[in-house]
């Protein structure tokens, strides 16, 4: 039997009584999705190391939530020496990546439509996961069928909402209902909608968006 390689890794550290979830997937869809409390969220780093290099992804290709505490478990690790390691912002715009070069009127056509049609990441991400499991994507995504977390993973997904906002982007309900949303307001957080924080989908949303996201220039690091 072939063994699966992994792309990438998403990790969603605990925060405020969360879980800690880490996820690794490949092109065939999820090989490992893990989810635990860690009370001591010290440990956090070293677990990511360790299930990095369980499934052989180096450290480019690890992405962290950018939340509760993600971007220090980043910097902590980049100053260990595994360079290269991701943070990524929930709720922060779709910008195009800059690149080099002469850019064809295609490409920007393109780069526009990226950038208009979710209105932040976490759309973009579970929106991926929603095209990646449509039953006319013809090379398929498994989610195995072997164990709570899967069970888990399914009953966070399944009752979030496919909702437009005025400009025709895909969007997503907020994650709590904090600022602008009103605790009354008609508009059900995702919290509301699955009853707890979705760790164990944003850990695959992560490693998805990562499997999928072009590599950034390799560094020298430890691994």
């Amino acid at each position: 039997m072939h063994r699966r390689t992994a792309k990438a890794i998403g990790i969603d550290p605990a925060a405020g009584g969360d879980k800690t979830a880490m996820a690794a997937v490949d092109e065939l869809g999820i090989i490992e999705l893990v989810s635990k409390r860690t009370p001591d969220t010290a440990q956090i780093p070293n677990e990511a190391i360790a299930f990095g290099r369980k499934h052989g992804v180096p450290p480019d290709r690890w992405f962290f939530d950018l939340g509760g505490g993600g971007k220090q478990h980043a910097d902590y690790l980049r100053n260990r020496g595994f360079k290269g390691v991701q943070t990524v912002g929930f709720g922060e715009p779709i910008t195009p990546e800059p690149r080099r070069g002469m850019v064809t009127i295609e490409r920007k056509i393109e780069r526009s439509e990226e950038r208009y049609a979710y209105k932040n990441r976490r759309a973009q991400m579970f929106g991926l996961i929603r095209e990646l499991l449509d039953p006319d994507n013809e090379m398929g995504f498994g989610i195995p069928d072997d164990g709570e977390v899967y069970e888990e993973l399914r009953r966070q997904l399944s009752p979030i909402p496919l909702i437009y906002d005025r400009e025709g982007r895909l969007s997503l309900p907020p994650k709590h209902k904090t600022g602008g949303v009103k605790e009354n307001s008609a508009i059900k957080s995702l919290e509301e909608l699955i009853g707890h924080s979705p760790d164990e989908a944003d850990a695959v949303a992560l490693a998805v968006y990562g499997a999928l996201k072009k590599p950034k220039k390799s560094k020298a690091g430890v691994f």
